[in-house]
C-alpha cells in the first residue's frame, strides 16, 4: 500500500510554551502558511533543504502582545519506499520500468534485479532510475525475478529490502 501524503513533505508540530494567560496565538510559518492554533502541526514543501523562519505572536489577556522568530534548520520530508511486485515494460507508458516509489533523499542507494539462475540482469545506484525489462540489450522473458535494495535514507541507517517481482509481458 502506498502512503496517503506528499513524498516531499516534511511536518512540523511546534510546541508554544507561552504563558497560560495568552488567549491569541497567530503563527507564521515562512512559507506562506499561517495558524492561530496553540500548538500547531505544520507542513512544508521540500524541494531544497533550506530552512524556514517561523514566527509566533502571542497577546494575553492585558493585551499585550510578544513576538518569537526561529529558523526551523533544514527540511528533509520523511523517508517513503515502496516496492511494486510486478511490472509491464510493453511501452504502453504503464508499468514500463521496474523502480521504487520513494523519496530521493537517500545518504547511499543500490538495487540488483536477478533472474532465476541468479545472474545478476540489472543494477544501480541511483534511486530514480529503473529497469526496462532487458538485459545486455536483449528483452527479458516473462517470469520471476529477485529485487533486492540496499540504502541509507538521509536520517537513518542501512536498510535491506527484496522482493520477488514478476516481469509480464
Amino acid at each position: 500500500r502506498l502512503p496517503d501524503k506528499e513524498f516531499d513533505l516534511a511536518a512540523l508540530q511546534f510546541n508554544n510554551q507561552s504563558s497560560s494567560d495568552v488567549f491569541l496565538n497567530y503563527w507564521q510559518f515562512g512559507n506562506g502558511s499561517t495558524s492561530n492554533d496553540k500548538d500547531p502541526l505544520a507542513y512544508f514543501q521540500v524541494q531544497d533543504t533550506n530552512s524556514r523562519n517561523v514566527m509566533l505572536v502571542v497577546t494575553n489577556n492585558e493585551n499585550c502582545t510578544d513576538t518569537f522568530m526561529m529558523a526551523t534548520g533544514s527540511l528533509i520530508s520523511d523517508f517513503v519506499f515502496y516496492l511494486p511486485n510486478a511490472f509491464s515494460p510493453d511501452a504502453n507508458n504503464l508499468n514500463d520500468t521496474y523502480q521504487p516509489t520513494a523519496t530521493i533523499y537517500v545518504r547511499s542507494y543500490r538495487m540488483e534485479i536477478f533472474n532465476m539462475w541468479g545472474e545478476l540482469v540489472f543494477e544501480s545506484t541511483d534511486i530514480t532510475r529503473g529497469w526496462d525489462g532487458k538485459y545486455k540489450g536483449e528483452v527479458c522473458p516473462q517470469g520471476l525475478y529477485l529485487c533486492k535494495v540496499y540504502m541509507v535514507p538521509l536520517r537513518g541507517k542501512l536498510r535491506h529490502h527484496e522482493v520477488v517481482l514478476t516481469l509480464l509481458r
